[in-house]
């Protein structure tokens, strides 16, 4: 059976996530891993999707979603979540986000802190 990028985009759109890694992807969408990264480099290439770091894609240009999809478990915070409840003007330069664990990825805006679960 096969199904177009577009078809393939819109399910992944029907999911909560926003950002997928290539085995999320795979499990959501019921394919192997491998049909999964040439799909997802056809999108890519389209400008359906786009990598906000290798092995990852996502389907939104939001950057507060992107940012607490990248690293799990993460909150957005600081500056970016004042600016997001209104209580300051200043729209930030850097969505920072407090993780607990998780491998951080410090580009595109976005910066992850590590803290204690404590």
């Amino acid at each position: 059976m096969t199904r177009s990028i577009y078809e393939l985009r819109d399910r992944a759109r029907e999911s909560p996530r926003r950002v997928f890694d290539y085995t999320q992807l795979a499990r959501f969408l019921g394919l192997e891993r491998r049909f999964v990264k040439v799909y997802v480099h056809r999108m890519v290439k389209k400008g359906l999707a786009w990598r906000p770091v290798e092995g990852r894609v996502a389907f939104t240009e939001d950057p507060f979603v992107v940012a607490t999809q990248l690293v799990e478990p993460s909150y957005i915070s600081l500056t970016a979540a004042l600016h997001l409840h209104g209580l300051v003007d200043q729209v930030p330069s850097l969505v920072e986000c407090v993780t607990t664990g998780g491998p951080t990825h410090p580009s595109m805006g976005m910066r992850s802190r590590r803290c204690s679960p404590r």
